[in-house]
């Protein structure tokens, strides 16, 4: 595929979303966070969920999708820069939701939804990554940094100022296994960091129906 396919189909993917996101439609499978989020009472009846938090579920479809309506104020949002993935974010902007959606070529629609606890850690680099680019060296080789989110869009809760490079470089066409072993070694050190300073400030960080009132 050269690039002016791969632009080609990232638009169709992009285009498809945008769709989809227009439509009263909602996935019936959901999937955890990890760390697991807790879903009490109704770990696997995505239905309860979708009640307790406010939806009105209108029929359930048999290709794995609910035809449902938002609760008030709630709506979606599409970032510039994806494919496959919108929020559902409440009447207070805050992030309760992210959707996963996949058309394929013969038509077939997939996806899955993820229920957003209050509080959670983010690890990522510094400089994003770009699903539009061909070569996105910059990304993996900026510093690695940990914050956690608070359910109020592009706002942290604490920002910590640890910041880690790795002595490893990503380089294109390199299988990077050096790389990806520093980086596996450095996500670990930061997530425990990150979930020290969640268990002492919100105990139930990891249910999706608490410190949202």
């Amino acid at each position: 595929m050269n690039e002016e396919q791969k632009n080609n189909y990232h638009e169709k993917m992009r285009e498809e979303l945008i769709k989809f996101s227009k439509r009263q439609l909602l996935p019936a499978l959901l999937v955890e966070m990890e760390p697991k989020t807790v879903i009490p009472e109704c770990a696997k009846n995505i239905e309860t969920v979708y009640l307790k938090l406010g939806f009105i579920i209108k029929k359930r479809l048999s290709r794995g999708m609910f035809e449902a309506v938002l609760p008030k104020g709630w709506y979606k949002h599409i970032p510039d820069d994806s494919l496959n993935w919108f929020y559902i974010l409440d009447n207070k902007n805050r992030e309760r939701a992210s959707v996963f959606y996949k058309k394929t070529v013969q038509g077939l629609e997939s996806g899955h939804i993820v229920f957003m606890p209050r509080h959670y850690i983010i690890i990522d680099h510094a400089v994003p990554y770009n699903p539009f680019k061909d070569n996105n060296e910059e990304h993996f080789n900026s510093h690695i940094i940990l914050f956690i989110k608070d359910g109020v869009r592009s706002k942290a809760a604490w920002m910590f100022d640890k910041k880690i490079k790795l002595q490893n470089k990503w380089e294109r066409n390199s299988d990077n296994k050096l790389y990806y072993e520093e980086e596996r070694k450095v996500r670990l050190s930061l997530y425990s960091i990150g979930k020290q300073v969640l268990n002492e400030k919100f105990p139930e960080h990891n249910n999706i129906f608490k410190y949202w009132d």
